[in-house]
């Protein structure tokens, strides 16, 4: 076995080490002395490759637990004022969010991130410092470890973050005026969550969506990033532009798209997945290249391995782009390209959308298959239509109108199939035992069929529908 083929098994089982620690505890002890044994063998047993291999499998397993568990232990001056009622001073870090009647925001006391609920006014902005009273509470199940709901608020100062990230904050909200000034709702809403990740959609259409397994496709990932990237590549291979000014193009189109939204730290990850496939793209390999996408994935969690758990958009987007490269290729020849790639991609998140929801639906598959193609085309004319409409309004509603028949028939699809009966199958959690037998399984049929997958592919013609062999 090759050097490489054992960094990336090691690779995996540091994020399957993160994964677990993410839903289960063990003794910390244990898992120090799991390492210690572990670290032994490899020394006694460095000549032996198969006993090397799997010992430093199992002490890197038991790092990425250790990861996890270091978060979990570490204390905070704030839990001693844990439902108490508290006066404190602290400043708006993030973009606050509005959804209905409330809005939601992060407070940064005390070097902690405080999760805000309010009432939409007075309207807070990045950067507001301000002055809250009420009662402190723990937050479970989440990466953010307190809250206030509806306390009292008095805002003290005004513009009292970062002066860059404030500007981009104000350019993306005159991007996103620029969007939906241009077309009615809830088609406006419904663009906004594909390009910017925001959770707006009305309850009923947010329900279709959720009901149908949907909710992925409006969240910025890397799976989205990188199928409008290469969609952008494929127009400029069809006016015959040089490979590498294609690569730089379709990086330039990415980075400006991240730049227009804030540079928020999931659209960053996205950003990060989509590039390397687009190196995949430039180089002609996609399946090595999932060696690089797998590194930089366990760098991530390295790096914050809450996201794992906590920030769905990273999960369903690492496991599709696995999926595709991995699993899309080895289904039945037989299968059209699209339906393949959507299979693959829904078999490979199906664990994780069953331990976070617990529910599925029998017409998802198909559901996806109608609306997942068109996904790339609505982002990039909303992309157009809020770049555009900073210089030339009537160009910006004209692009507007041409997203918003894609937009329009996605609801509707989603509406007439949340109507079925059995739309929705309740299944209930499933124990992480079953996402291990489920993905070791997968893992299994990939290696049996390991010779099916090309191993110069070109990542536009697997995320785009054109696979076949490069020589």
């Amino acid at each position: 076995m090759s050097k490489s083929r054992i960094f990336l098994i090691w690779l995996l089982c540091f994020i399957a080490g993160i994964f677990f620690a993410s839903y289960i505890s063990w003794p910390k002890l244990f898992l120090i002395f799991l390492s210690i044994v572990s670290s032994a063998v490899i020394l006694v047993f460095r000549k032996e490759k198969i006993i090397f291999i799997f010992a430093g499998g199992i002490l890197i397993f038991s790092l990425g637990f250790l990861r996890i568990a270091g978060i979990a232990e570490k204390k905070s001056t704030l839990d001693q004022y844990l439902d108490k009622k508290i006066i404190s001073r602290g400043i708006v870090m993030a973009e606050p969010k509005t959804k209905g009647e409330s809005t939601s925001f992060l407070l940064e006391i005390r070097g902690e991130k405080i999760q805000i609920r309010t009432r939409n006014y007075p309207i807070i902005n990045y950067g507001d410092e301000l002055e809250v009273q009420g009662q402190l509470k723990s937050v479970q199940n989440s990466a953010i470890r307190y809250a206030l709901n509806w306390p009292k608020i008095e805002i003290q100062k005004k513009d009292q973050g970062n002066f860059f990230k404030s500007s981009l904050f104000k350019l993306k909200e005159k991007f996103s005026q620029n969007i939906s000034q241009n077309m009615p709702e809830p088609e406006a809403s419904l663009l906004a969550g594909y390009i910017f990740g925001s959770r707006n959609l009305p309850s009923d259409v947010e329900q279709n969506f959720k009901t149908l397994g949907l909710s992925h496709i409006v969240a910025v990932s890397g799976f989205n990033l990188s199928v409008i990237a290469l969609f952008i590549s494929q127009i400029f291979t069809y006016f015959n532009w040089p490979r590498f000014l294609k690569f730089w193009s379709a990086v330039s189109i990415i980075f400006l798209f991240v730049l227009m939204i804030g540079f928020p730290s999931s659209a960053m990850r996205a950003a990060i997945m989509a590039i390397l496939v687009l190196v995949a793209e430039k180089e002609g390999r996609l399946y090595e290249s999932a060696h690089a996408i797998i590194f930089a994935g366990a760098l991530m969690l390295l790096l914050d391995p809450l996201i794992l758990r906590f920030d769905l958009g990273f999960s369903l987007s690492f496991l599709a782009t696995l999926g595709l490269i991995f699993l899309s290729p080895i289904l039945p020849k037989y299968l059209p390209q699209l339906v393949s790639q959507t299979l693959a991609a829904q078999i490979f998140v199906l664990p994780v959308l069953l331990l976070n929801f617990g529910v599925v639906s029998p017409y998802s598959l198909l559901v996806n298959f109608l609306i997942l193609p068109l996904v790339p085309l609505a982002m990039l004319l909303g992309f157009l239509a809020g770049l555009t409409g900073f210089i030339f309004q009537i160009l910006a509603e004209i692009i507007s109108w041409l997203a918003w028949p894609i937009l329009f028939y996605q609801i509707k699809i989603a509406q007439f199939f949340s109507f079925f009966p059995y739309a929705k199958i309740n299944f209930g959690k499933i124990s992480l035992i079953f996402a291990f037998i489920y993905y070791a399984a997968i893992g299994f049929i990939i290696f049996k069929n390991r010779n099916k997958v090309p191993t110069s592919t070109c990542g536009a013609d697997v995320l785009l529908g054109h696979n076949k062999q490069v020589s």
